[in-house]
């Protein structure tokens, strides 16, 4: 997790609010800036918090403890559920099975990969960002 946080740190999220060219500010623990266009953007760094998540009404039963992802949930005596709001990193990496000669390394998005002894893939589990925020990325110092 201290990985993908570190990961994260780097890579800036373009929001649509609108703010003061020049100003910055913290977001949990992500920093974020005005563009000269007057747009935030903020980094996505991967926040260890335990901060409640907002309460959900009668969906579970009294004094449970259960857990969605990496989350924490429990069920107040009233049955109002809260869960903590943890950025959980994949598992699993979804890339199609393919062959491959050994020693041979590729991309797959943002991860490296490289083939096995054996003929197998195997990569990094970075998560990545769309392609509309590489520009943003290139340039982010």
């Amino acid at each position: 997790m201290k990985c993908l946080a570190a990961l994260l740190l780097l890579v800036p999220l373009v929001l649509s609010e609108v703010c003061e060219p020049g100003s910055k500010w913290k977001e949990d623990c992500n920093t974020c800036f005005c563009t000269e266009n007057g747009l935030a953007a903020c980094t996505l760094r991967a926040c260890h918090t335990t901060r409640i998540g907002l309460p959900r009404r009668n969906e579970c039963v009294p004094n449970t403890v259960w857990k969605e992802e990496c989350n924490t949930c429990f069920c107040t005596l009233k049955g109002w559920a809260a869960c903590t709001r943890m950025a959980c990193p994949k598992t699993k990496r979804a890339l199609p099975r393919r062959d491959c000669v050994p020693g041979t390394t590729w991309k797959a998005e943002c991860n490296n990969c490289v083939c096995t002894e054996t003929g197998r893939a195997v990569c990094t589990l970075r998560a990545c960002q769309p392609a509309l925020f590489e520009p943003l990325v290139r340039g982010w110092k």
